[in-house]
């Protein structure tokens, strides 16, 4: 069995398909060959999959520009010069199929199998389907979502998540962790962080307000975004050992198991690893693509789990306002960590590969 996962960009299209290798590694396939990743030269793929001992086939794409530009008018060719060479190196690998995530490098992928007769399988993590999976999910032989009823005639299984974060116990971690991260053991711990590229508007509203966190005995690990990175740390209090800035976490197990609270954007990954956790959290959707996130976070709200905060209101008053009654209340967190695993999907890594030894079986 030979397979192919196509996903590219940021860590909420990767991450869910390095879970995907390892659990194919460990209880399907016979060696660490048979699974080819495809993405492109930018993204994250670019180091995360090599560091993972994948192999990684890189293909010159983009994503499908939202203004009018030269670069929109360039894709229809960049589109088809991409789909062209991934079907020669399909012809040359010969998968038994192929497992999309989305994102820029999934369409020329779904073309190039759909034209040699590959059998297509979808992953759709977000609550509002993207375009390249919208479309290609007319014509695949199987699609996966994580939520009920976001894409047609789907099968619901929920997002892959690492291993490492499926067995977190963060009670039993937390002492690790903060001794990792240089946290006292005792005291709240406020984990911040807007995926793997950052969030401005999150990173501004904490940072304004990190003087009064340190006041309040509030610890915090704040991640913002390797780009970021310098701009961040010449900002009020990150030279406070109790004030933690970072750029990009390869730890998140730690991150999660330090923390009592996070503050995060609300991207499909990032709720199926809060849910899997069990970590409190406030949601500050990112506000522009399909309006996914804010429907991703949905349920976690719904059941008590999180608060949510639009961008538009993420300001430092408002967020101080939010972080100290909860950090203050030990019995809520609690409450909130249970409902956030009550919804959780720790075997969705495992369910998606069976679907997938039976797709091929057939």
């Amino acid at each position: 069995m030979r397979i192919v996962l196509a996903g590219g960009g940021t860590a909420g299209h990767i991450e869910p398909a390095l879970a995907i290798a390892v659990e194919l590694e460990t209880t399907l396939l016979s060696k660490k060959n048979d699974i080819h990743f495809v993405g492109g030269f930018r993204g994250l793929e670019s180091r995360l999959v090599p560091n993972r001992g994948y192999q990684l086939h890189q293909i010159d794409i983009v994503g499908l520009p939202r203004k009018i530009n030269l670069t929109l008018f360039q894709y229809p060719l960049r589109l088809w010069r991409a789909k062209n060479a991934l079907v020669k190196l399909f012809q040359e690998i010969k998968p038994d199929l192929l497992l999309g995530f989305g994102g820029y490098v999934a369409a020329p992928s779904y073309l190039a199998a759909r034209k040699l007769n590959i059998p297509i399988v979808i992953h759709e993590a977000n609550a509002q389907p993207g375009v390249a999976n919208r479309k290609a999910a007319k014509f695949a032989t199987l699609v996966i979502d994580a939520f009920a009823g976001s894409i047609s005639n789907a099968v619901t299984l929920g997002v892959p998540v690492r291993s490492e974060l499926r067995n977190l116990n963060r009670l039993e971690k937390q002492a690790e962790a903060r001794d990792y991260f240089g946290f006292p053991r005792q005291g709240k711990v406020l984990l911040v962080f807007g995926g793997s590229q950052g969030a401005e508007q999150i990173n501004k509203a904490v940072s304004e307000i990190s003087y009064q966190l340190l006041e309040e005995h509030i610890n915090v690990l704040h991640i913002v975004g390797d780009l970021n990175l310098d701009r961040y740390l010449s900002k009020t209090g990150s030279n406070d050992a109790r004030y933690k800035v970072i750029g990009y976490c390869e730890r998140m197990d730690l991150a999660y198991a330090a923390a009592d609270l996070a503050i995060t954007r609300s991207g499909a990954l990032t709720v199926a690893e809060l849910a899997c956790v069990g970590l409190p959290a406030i949601l500050v959707p990112y506000p522009v693509g399909n309006g996914e996130q804010e429907k991703n976070a949905a349920e976690l709200v719904a059941v008590g789990a999180a608060q949510l905060v639009l961008n538009s209101d993420c300001t430092g008053k408002l967020m101080l306002s939010r972080i100290k009654p909860l950090l203050s209340n030990s019995e809520l967190l609690i409450r909130m960590s249970d409902q956030a695993k009550s919804i959780a999907r720790p075997t969705a890594a495992k369910d998606i590969v069976s679907h997938l030894n039976k797709l091929v079986q057939k």
